[in-house]
């Protein structure tokens, strides 16, 4: 329902809130997380639900100002941020690093750390 949507990215219990980006006043992008489990062998992982840009407003640095305001806020609730994309050269040019990858899938799983010395060590 609507109300659930809006409850979970307004008001997460384990997970920064999502954050909109506006540009000359009026919602640009947005970006949200959500907690889900890479296997039976991990916890639950704190992954980028989504990241969506206007696409008339996209090449303005829009989405990196999201991604990079967001991180800060990840970190508070986990060391190791994941997203699953098929976006895989945009994430790694800003320090992302590829953790799970497919033969012939178009997405592959990321992760930025926040631990020092950890693959992906936030750039």
């Amino acid at each position: 329902s609507l109300e659930v949507t809006r409850s979970r990215l307004l008001e997460p219990v384990d997970c920064p809130p999502a954050r909109l980006a506006l540009f000359d006043g009026k919602p640009a992008g947005v970006l949200s997380f959500r907690r889900f489990r890479r296997g039976t062998e991990h916890p639950p992982s704190l992954f980028i639900d989504a990241l969506y840009v206007i696409e008339s407003l996209r090449g303005r640095g829009i989405g990196s100002a999201l991604l990079a305001d967001s991180i800060g806020r990840a970190h508070a609730f986990s060391s190791d941020l994941f997203v699953y994309t098929d976006k895989r050269d945009w994430y790694e040019k800003r320090g992302w690093t590829v953790t799970e990858s497919r033969p012939g899938a178009a997405s592959v799983v990321l992760v930025l750390s926040a631990t020092p010395g950890s693959p992906g060590e936030g750039r």
